[in-house]
């Protein structure tokens, strides 16, 4: 019975970790450059997943 909860949890940590931020750096960067932006997320955003996994 303890499996399943402890299972569930890591999954649902990573999303919500890695959606704040992608959130803060969009609307900050936007106004230096748009596409530095979105390469600096691209890079991000899977490096975050990949940590928490």
């Amino acid at each position: 019975a303890e499996v399943p909860p402890t299972v569930s949890t890591p999954v649902v940590v990573p999303p919500p970790a890695g959606t704040p931020p992608p959130t803060v750096p969009t609307p900050a960067v936007p106004v230096s450059g748009g596409s530095v932006v979105r390469t600096g997320l691209m890079l991000a955003v899977p490096a975050v997943i990949a940590v928490f996994m």
